[in-house]
């Protein structure tokens, strides 16, 4: 047996780093939807303590008939479902939401206040337990979903870290992949960026030459010649993907530093050289094809274009 919720997108999103479905603190009456059992709670609480709630939706209809009012694209909304009996409600007291008697139930509790997080409730729900409907009609763990951001889009890829501008970390995601492209086969180096990284790869040669040299460490046994590269900056409302052409160039040190890096370790005898006037912004079907062949499609339905088909909400279903 199911409960079920909804929250906005952004807040969930804005949330991600605490993986757990608290109750908000409530420190007095706040206008007409206070619950009187909070009320009360609040009358003779201790100095240090505090009451916390949240709310749930008794039943999927009830969920889809106050969703259907409240969804919009501009704002979209995640439909979730928590089994009755996940762990964390067994430490909350549970009553009739008093304005949606039939429709919902408000778990509340009071407890001493914790001082790392005082607005919300130190115990709550796991999001392994809580699952979000995607818009594809599956349901699927909220604590792995790909639309929350941050590291639940990149499972299974490798993490690559240099020194951006300013001398700031840079990150970027990397996997490689065989594809079959109209220019026949290759293997595809993608490398992927969230936007909130303080320097764009997009635009940093010596960046990427720098992720092309690792990668080519691990690829060198395949000629430059059968690679294919692409970068990727994955905003909230865009994915612009470049695809560039990295250039390898033999180098030639003075042979008196050349006697002495022997000594210590093996000298290069070649550099990666980006041009990215080169580069070209691969096509929305490119991208498109690119981030399938990845398994990484789900990070092309962003934020902006994120809801659900109008006809879930419809009474008859």
């Amino acid at each position: 047996m199911y409960v079920y919720r909804y929250d906005r997108l952004k807040c969930l999103q804005n949330q991600r780093a605490d993986p757990v479905l608290r109750g908000r603190r409530v420190k007095g009456p706040a206008g007409s939807f206070d619950h009187q059992q909070v009320l009360s709670a609040l009358e003779r609480l201790p100095a240090d303590h505090g009451v916390y709630r949240f709310c749930v939706w008794r039943t999927w209809e009830a969920a889809l008939k106050h969703a259907a009012a409240t969804n919009s694209a501009g704002d979209p909304i995640v439909l979730q479902r928590i089994r009755s009996d996940a762990p964390g409600f067994d430490r909350f007291s549970r009553d009739d939401d008093e304005y949606l008697v039939g429709d919902a139930w408000i778990y509340w509790q009071s407890v001493p206040v914790p001082p790392n997080q005082p607005e919300w409730s130190p115990d709550g729900i796991p999001h392994w337990a809580i699952e979000a409907l995607h818009p594809n009609g599956h349901w699927q763990p909220l604590d792995s979903a790909d639309f929350l951001g941050g590291d639940h889009g990149y499972l299974g890829w490798n993490r690559r870290f240099i020194v951006g501008w300013g001398g700031g970390p840079c990150m970027a995601y990397v996997q490689h992949r065989a594809r079959y492209t109209e220019s026949g086969r290759h293997v595809w180096i993608l490398l992927r960026q969230p936007s909130s990284q303080g320097t764009a790869l997009i635009n940093f040669s010596n960046g990427l030459a720098e992720l092309v040299e690792r990668e080519l460490a691990v690829l060198g046994h395949l000629p430059l010649s059968m690679l294919r590269w692409a970068v990727a900056l994955e905003a909230p409302d865009r994915i612009l993907v470049k695809e560039f052409f990295p250039r390898r160039v033999g180098v030639r040190p003075h042979l008196f530093m050349e006697k002495l890096v022997s000594w210590v370790r093996p000298s290069p005898r070649w550099e990666v050289i980006i041009d990215l006037d080169e580069a070209r912004f691969m096509t929305d079907q490119e991208v498109r094809l690119l981030y399938i062949d990845f398994s990484a499609a789900d990070s092309l339905r962003l934020s902006d274009v994120w809801r659900y088909d109008a006809a879930l909400f419809r009474p008859e279903r």
